[in-house]
Order: structure tokens, then sequence, then C-alpha cells
């Protein structure tokens, strides 16, 4: 069993951190080696948007999913 104490306050950094640098890295190589638009309008896939399109739609729930969860996490990590 390992008896090391367990650094307090930091314990959520590396993963955000980490996810930070992911969307930073995918963001530059989308922009500067495919010369694809990073843009909302293009993450939201304009001019059609995210409702009329029925490709699109599936897109809502995920997105929601991944929110929700974001806050439930930072919820848990701040209650103590």
């Amino acid at each position: 069993m390992c008896r090391r104490p367990a650094a307090r306050g930091c314990e959520g950094q590396q993963p955000v951190l980490a996810m930070a640098c992911f969307a930073a890295a995918t963001r530059a190589t989308a922009a500067h080696r495919h010369q694809a638009d990073t843009d909302f309008r293009s993450a939201s896939d304009a001019p059609s948007g995210l409702r009329p399109d029925a490709w699109n739609v599936r897109l809502i729930p995920h997105y929601s999913l991944g929110v929700w969860f974001v806050i439930t996490h930072l919820g848990l990590g701040l209650r103590g």
C-alpha cells in the first residue's frame, strides 16, 4: 500500500492542462496544415446550423452531455 500523501490543491490541473494543450494543437494543425476554418461559424456548420440538418442533430446530445459532465466534474472537485 502506498503511504505517500497526495499533493493537495493540484489534483485536477494536469488533466485540464492536457485538454487545453490538445485543443490548441488540434486547432493549430487544422488551421495551418490543412487550411481549415477554425472559427465558430465552421464549428457550428454555418449557414445551415445544427438543427436543420439531420446529420448534425446527432451532435446536440453529445455537446449537452459534454457540458454537463464538465460542470459535474468541476462541482465534485470543488466540494472538498
